[in-house]
């Protein structure tokens, strides 16, 4: 018998390796899958192979179902009767799967986002359909940002410490007792200086994870696991895997950005429809209430920006450390446990099975 836990691990960690296998394209488009789905990673008519599993499988069924009729075995009619209405449903999502994210798209890009919407971004309005990655990107640029808002901070207390620990080092000593140590005045500084270089490593490897990761989702979802979610969907066996990865691909292709974007508190939604300039410098713009108050915090100031402010040293380090931090903790948290949300609810309408990789990160989170 086949063991589902391990074969569905396997499958994951072929998966992983697979983040070469397609190329970015827009995020207001469904080329990556056309181009997946019609010609495969490796020149396969992903579409033809599921349409011939789906006959192949009408077949199956309609001659384990003869059998049962032949042996009057109620049990074994059932389920060829189940298998056949799977199996039909299988047909359907392939057919239709292109249309059903055309629909999706356009339904995110105009009703939920908004064509024209913007956020901010090292300071400036970003208008989140100008680039090709959508909402993607605007993540991307976000962590971007953080990044290098951090390595300058990193740089900058590197060399002003750099001096200050050299002079913390020295010591006047007469017929060995010391009178002066550079330590004695210096130390809270030096100290400070580590503690600074000490917090910003990990966020720093935990920003480039989530590049890396934001780069594998825009890559992969649509061209590797949703075609592979639905090549496996149409058998028995591996139905539960199948509607997993159809719910995955949807799930951190779709809601993933959108909770992050539209949880952001710069984010303003505008649809063409709206007589709105928003060619204007965002830090000078105006929001009422609580999240007008965050935005104008996540605006980096002016005297930070290249050319401006002071070079020599990171006042801000632990105003910066504080608020990449809360970031880095809040608005991935909440998209993730949306998406993880979403993923179990479309898993169970797709056939999937989502307990044990449900199980799996509730425990790892």
């Amino acid at each position: 018998m086949i063991d589902m836990k391990n074969l569905a691990l396997a499958l994951l960690g072929l998966l992983a390796l697979s983040g070469s296998l397609s190329a970015i394209t827009e995020y207001n488009s469904t080329s990556s899958f056309d181009h997946a789905w019609l010609a495969g990673s490796g020149g396969w008519n992903w579409q033809g192979l599921a349409m011939i599993s789906v006959l192949a499988c009408f077949f199956a069924n309609a001659l384990v179902f003869m059998i049962g009729y032949g042996l009057q075995l109620e049990n074994v009619k059932r389920f060829a009767k189940t298998e056949f209405f799977q199996v039909t449903a299988s047909a359907i999502l392939i057919v239709m799967m292109s249309f059903v994210l055309d629909g999706v798209l356009q339904y995110t890009v105009q009703s939920v986002i908004g064509e024209d919407s913007v956020a901010v971004c090292n300071g400036q309005a970003y208008k989140i359909f100008e680039y090709s990655g959508g909402p993607i990107s605007y993540i991307y640029c976000k962590v971007d940002e953080s990044a290098a808002e951090l390595e300058d901070c990193y740089a900058k207390t590197y060399a002003s410490n750099y001096g200050t620990e050299r002079t913390a080092s020295t010591c006047a000593s007469i017929k060995g007792i010391p009178v002066y140590c550079g330590d004695w005045y210096l130390h809270n500084e030096v100290e400070s200086n580590h503690l600074t270089g000490y917090k910003i490593t990990p966020l720093l490897v935990n920003l480039y994870g989530q590049k890396a990761a934001l780069n594998y989702i825009a890559e992969n979802m649509l061209a590797v696991f949703l075609p592979l979610g639905l090549l496996l969907r149409v058998f028995p066996p591996l139905r539960g895997i199948g509607g997993l990865l159809i719910a995955v691909a949807l799930g951190f292709y779709f809601v993933f950005p959108v909770v992050y974007l539209v949880n952001d508190p710069s984010f303003v939604k505008q649809t063409k429809q709206d007589i709105k300039d928003v060619s204007q410098d965002a830090s000078f713009a105006c929001y009422p209430g609580f999240k007008g108050a965050a935005t104008i915090l996540t605006i980096p100031p002016l005297s930070s920006s290249a050319g401006g402010g002071s070079s020599d040293t990171c006042n801000n380090a632990p105003e910066l450390i504080a608020k990449i931090t809360i970031n880095l903790m809040f608005y991935p948290f909440v998209a993730l446990a949306a998406t993880l949300i979403f993923i179990r609810t479309a898993a169970s309408f797709l056939g999937g099975d989502s307990g044990e990789i449900m199980r799996m990160v509730s425990k790892v989170i």
